[in-house]
């Protein structure tokens, strides 16, 4: 059976680097079924077809493919760890997988999200600020977002996972200048 095809790829490595990012260790283990938890839907599916010994070797196919693109380094049997740049595209897959849904009913507060974040940490607050345009984030100033739905947990995430949750600050309030024009931007 041949490896999976480029979208699946791209879900298992995703999957494997998200799972390691976040605790897990890439080991032996990853063969068995219960494992293929961690792999977006497609490349699951994929993999449930095949068994054990097969899918142990589409495995160490992928792993080489990592090792190969300097995702992680290590070796099979006694772990793999991720690389500086395994690390990063897992960082950006788990940004790109956070979402809001927009509430039936505006509960009338508005979510404001201010930061100063020092330019060592400039790929975290460019993730973060394009993360906030990706929500329709209203700019109010350069580094002042509003928003009138909750979102204290998706920015939590965000700020968590680049380590630039002592630089931001999330407000609610029911209350705020420009009330109408961002009550009319938002379409409340």
């Amino acid at each position: 059976m041949n490896m999976p095809n480029r979208g699946k790829m791209t879900g298992v490595v995703d999957g494997l680097l998200k799972f390691a990012v976040f605790g897990g260790v890439i080991t032996a283990g990853l063969v068995a079924p219960n494992s293929l938890k961690v792999l977006e839907k497609p490349a699951q599916k994929y993999f449930n077809k095949l068994d054990k010994r097969k899918r142990e070797r589409e495995y160490r196919k992928i792993l080489r493919y990592m090792k190969a693109n300097g995702l992680i380094k290590g070796d099979y049997e006694h772990g793999l760890q991720l690389t500086e740049k395994g690390r990063e595209r897992a960082l950006k897959v788990e940004i790109e997988d956070v979402f809001m849904t927009r509430p039936d009913k505006w509960d009338g507060k508005w979510r404001i999200v201010l930061y100063d974040v020092p330019e060592k940490y400039k790929k975290g607050r460019d993730a973060l600020t394009r993360k906030l345009k990706y929500f329709s984030f209203y700019q109010l100033q350069k580094s002042v977002w509003v928003f009138p739905f909750e979102c204290r947990k998706e920015i939590e995430t965000i700020t968590a996972t680049y380590e630039i949750d002592k630089y931001v600050t999330y407000l609610e309030t029911n209350y705020i200048d420009k009330q109408e024009i961002l009550k009319e931007k938002f379409d409340l």
